[in-house]
């Protein structure tokens, strides 16, 4: 149900680009006004995400003073819109009976947290890894010139002729590996693994981490490394040639916002770049961008670092 609430939003998630979009340009703005003072950025980073969430999911971002962000209250308040929110796709269900109000919150709340925890975290990281390899910023901002120029802003289309960008974003999905662990999930039935037995009712991990970082399938695997997503011709890989490389994890329960996360790191990468040249405050000693020595917890959490921004010219 909650799956054809985000669906209600079209194929091509042309509304969720446009929410995506202005609250990137908001981010950006954030991060110019700190002339080149340097900043941490996360911060920016979250809200940023957060109000594409609130958005999508009851029709209002979160206001600008609000200072609680763990706070998921104002995600169970209706409000009349043009477009059903997800919360209303939901809400019609509670009505008729399909789900419980307990149902309708725990949903709400996994999509909100979610999809504001992995999104941003994943794109620290991404931030962490332009301020130490200014060749991957150059190359991805090179295709922006190319592509999309500065007279408009990027659009999720773009993506087919970015073959470099979208393999940047696939990489920090695989480099960093925001959910090292996945989420849980329990065994149905009765079943066998490699051998191993496991009985119907065993909770169950996927090691995300491990595939990811797996000699056997990625060359230097915990060294961040675009071309590993791109052909010799330099167009990327199609997912069936992408071995072992399952960042939303596969079959029926598939992580339910990947299209989502796609377009928001699609266009915030491009979107920043276009506009901004990310630095590290000190040149000589950047922040480490090792996600072996993040906060590793539900997520695996950059620590507190500063960039500086300047506009490119």
């Amino acid at each position: 149900m909650a799956h054809r609430g985000l669906k209600q939003f079209g194929d091509g998630m042309d509304r969720i680009a446009i929410l995506s979009s202005d609250e990137i340009q908001d981010c950006i703005m954030r991060f110019e006004s700190n002339g080149e003072t340097p900043f941490d950025p996360r911060e920016a980073v979250e809200k940023c995400i957060a109000n594409i969430m609130s958005s999508l999911l009851v029709g209002e971002r979160i206001g600008e003073n609000s200072e609680d962000f763990s706070s998921v209250h104002f995600m169970f308040s209706l409000h009349s819109e043009e477009s059903l929110s997800v919360c209303e796709v939901l809400q019609q269900h509670y009505e008729q009976g399909d789900l419980t109000k307990d149902e309708v919150y725990g949903v709400m709340q996994d999509i909100l947290l979610a999809g504001i925890v992995t999104t941003s975290t994943t794109l620290k990281a991404f931030l962490l890894i332009l301020v130490n390899k200014p060749d991957v910023q150059k190359k991805v901002q090179a295709e922006i010139d190319d592509v999309i120029g500065d007279g408009r802003l990027p659009t999720f289309a773009d993506r087919h002729k970015m073959p470099y960008s979208e393999a940047a974003v696939l990489e920090i999905l695989c480099y960093s590996t925001t959910t090292t662990l996945s989420i849980p999930h329990k065994t149905l039935c009765d079943t066998s693994v490699g051998g191993y037995k496991v009985p119907r009712g065993t909770m169950v991990w996927m090691n995300l981490w491990a595939l990811h970082h797996d000699e056997k399938y990625f060359d230097v695997p915990h060294e961040f490394k675009v071309e590993r997503f791109l052909d010799n011709d330099g167009k990327l890989l199609s997912a069936h040639e992408r071995k072992s490389f399952l960042p939303f994890g596969i079959g029926k329960r598939e992580c339910l916002g990947e299209a989502m996360a796609k377009v928001r790191m699609f266009l915030f990468v491009t979107s920043l770049l276009q506009k901004l040249d990310i630095l590290p405050e000190d040149k000589n000693n950047p922040p480490d961008p090792d996600p072996t020595k993040f906060v590793h917890g539900i997520t695996n959490l950059p620590g507190p670092f500063n960039i500086v921004v300047k506009e490119r010219k």
